[in-house]
């Protein structure tokens, strides 16, 4: 007698041949190319496996070499020496730096000093060429005789500009005095002949352009000519 409310279980059928029964495909076998990119891929990874030991292998060494030749045979000993030492250079270079800096400083002093120096010469010179020059501008240029006025001389008001204006590019120092002034003078003159004084014609020292000679004579009265007294009285 059949049972009711039965439940019916149907479980897929395998193939254990690689056949799905139930129409799957079955796996690929890998081409011939593909075995041996595989290939070549796992000797590719086996020799770079290869080279990393070996790698690692030389710079085992490379340390160990390292260590003796330091004299100490644990790591961190060789890490404090080289900490050490690295500190020692440090300080090394910090003095070297201390001490061109203060060579650097040293020189900007010398190079100041040196410029302040030249500026006070320079000043020093200026102020002397300075009263060269108002010597000479105040004072006229005559001829070799002295008698006619070559350049006149400047007027006092006008030398402060004449100091300004004198072109003393051809204005030489030699032996402590200056050569090239009247020429520099004799050229600002023919530029600002308004900052000279107007020319004066010399005057005999007497006053008469006739001389002496010039005069004529006058009667004087003196005791030879005037009355003649005796003893007695007039004659």
């Amino acid at each position: 007698m059949p049972l009711k409310n039965s439940i019916s279980i149907r479980t897929p059928l395998f193939s254990f041949d690689g056949n799905d029964t139930n129409g799957g495909t079955p796996p690929q076998e890998p081409t011939p190319e593909e075995k041996k990119a595989a290939e070549e891929k796992a000797k590719q990874e086996a020799q770079n496996k290869q080279y990393a030991e070996r790698a690692e292998r030389a710079a085992e060494a490379a340390r160990k070499k390292l260590l003796e030749d330091l004299g100490v045979s644990d790591p961190e000993e060789a890490k404090k020496l080289l900490k050490a030492a690295k500190d020692a250079e440090d300080a090394k270079k910090s003095e070297q730096e201390k001490l061109q800096a203060q060579i650097d400083e040293a020189t900007k002093e010398a190079e100041k000093a040196k410029a302040d120096a030249k500026a006070i010469q320079e000043a020093s010179l200026k102020r002397v060429q300075d009263s060269e020059i108002k010597i000479a501008a105040s004072a006229p240029v005559m001829d070799k005789d002295g008698k006619t006025v070559l350049r006149p001389e400047f007027l006092p008001e006008a030398i402060p500009d004449v100091l300004v204006h004198l072109n003393r590019e051809g204005i030489v120092e030699k032996d402590g005095s200056f050569e090239g002034i009247e020429k520099a003078l004799a050229e600002l003159a023919k530029a600002k002949p308004h900052w000279l004084a107007k020319k004066t014609e010399k005057r005999p020292v007497n006053g008469n352009p006739q001389g002496p000679q010039g005069r004529k004579s006058q009667p004087t009265n003196d005791s030879s000519s005037g009355p003649k007294t005796t003893a007695g009285g007039s004659l």
